[in-house]
Parts: structure tokens; sequence; C-alpha cells
């Protein structure tokens, strides 16, 4: 029983990969942003849809999808996201108390933000009230440094000596902590694959996030 959902999606997505390549325009046609790139059942990403995501993510994020090979893994981490929509929707958590919740908040926070931007703008804001506010609320504004930190997880003192050596002779923006990605076995990535016998952090590329 604790295979079928894993065959389920196996063959979905397999499914959407079918239903991209045919829809999928050529290069020459790439700049149209209603061409579409993937359809999963009734929903259609378009190019303008995917450029649009990406927008939204960070600036450090963003910088990673410059190239048609980082594209490809966005529109596939999308295709992802709509197969999983669906099989929730399926088995009925589109029902769940704690899902419709959540989904309520959503909706009042996105009517609240959308009320507030049409009737104030930040230029309506007098300097004083921004001051004033800045002043009560130091703690949103002072924050401890960060920093990310990645490992390499081994059981004997030989293979992380070994381990260690190989870092230390990575350049310095190879040995930084990267987000995953399914084709990106560079850098500490490459050695957290090589080297570490921890599982989890081999999906990660060791990254244990940020703290101060």
């Amino acid at each position: 029983m604790t295979v079928r959902p894993f065959t389920f999606l196996a063959l979905a997505l397999a499914m959407v990969a079918c239903n991209r390549s045919k829809t999928k325009s050529s290069p020459g046609n790439s700049n149209d942003p209603s061409q579409i790139v993937a359809k999963v059942d009734d929903a259609v990403i378009t190019v303008a849809d995917v450029q649009d995501r990406v927008n939204k993510q960070s600036p450090f994020v963003r910088s990673r999808f410059t190239t048609p090979e980082k594209k490809k893994e966005f529109v596939d981490s999308l295709i992802r996201f709509e197969v999983l929509a669906n099989e929730a929707e399926r088995r009925g958590y589109d029902k769940d108390p704690e899902v419709m919740r959540v989904m309520r908040q959503q909706m009042i926070s996105k009517l609240l933000q959308k009320d507030f931007e049409s009737k104030l703008k930040v230029e309506d804001v007098p300097d004083a009230d921004v001051q004033k506010y800045y002043d009560e609320h130091p703690a949103e504004f002072n924050q401890k440094d960060e920093v990310r930190t990645a490992q390499i997880v081994v059981k004997e003192k030989a293979k992380a000596d070994k381990a260690l050596a190989e870092a230390k002779a990575l350049p310095k923006a190879a040995a930084a902590p990267a987000m995953p990605s399914a084709n990106e076995q560079t850098g500490f990535r490459a050695l957290v694959t090589k080297y570490s016998e921890d599982p989890e952090a081999k999906q990660t590329g060791g990254d244990m996030q940020f703290f101060d």
C-alpha cells in the first residue's frame, strides 16, 4: 500500500513530461509570454507564469535561473508542484479543516494588503511617523549577524581529514553552501555527495541554513 502513492506520482510526472514536450515551443518563440511551456491536467504554465515566479524569488535565487538549463529546472519544480497539488486535492486534502483555515487566512491577508495599498502610499506616510516606528521597534531593524554553514558527516577521522583537505582546496565561491539542485554537483555539494554518510545531508548539500 505504501508504494501506490509514489507509483502514481511517478506515472503522473511521466505523463506531464509527455504533455510538456508536445506543447513546448521552439527557441525562436520563447519570447512570447503567452507561449505554453507545460500543462498539468487543466493547469497551464506559460512563459509569463515562469518569469513571474522567478521574479518573486530573492535576488540570490533569481541569479541562479539565467541559463536555459536552470530555467528548465525551475519549470520542472512548477510541474512537480502542480502534480502534487492535484494529487492532494484528489485525496480530499483541500477539504481538510487546517488547510481551509490557512487558505482563509491567506485570503484575509491578501484582502487587507490590497485594501491598504489602494488607500495608502509610502510617500503619504510622514517622516516623523516612520522615525517613531523605527525608534519603537529596534529589534526589527537591528538583527544579529548570521552565518550559513554546510557540513560533511563522516565516522572516520581519516575520511574527515581527506574531505577537509579537498574542501580547503576549493575556490572560495565554490566552498560556500549552495541551494539544493538536482543537477548541481559541484564545489562543496560534490564533496557532500562524495563523502557524507548522512543521507539527509546528501539531499541538501549539507546545508544547515542560517543561525547567529
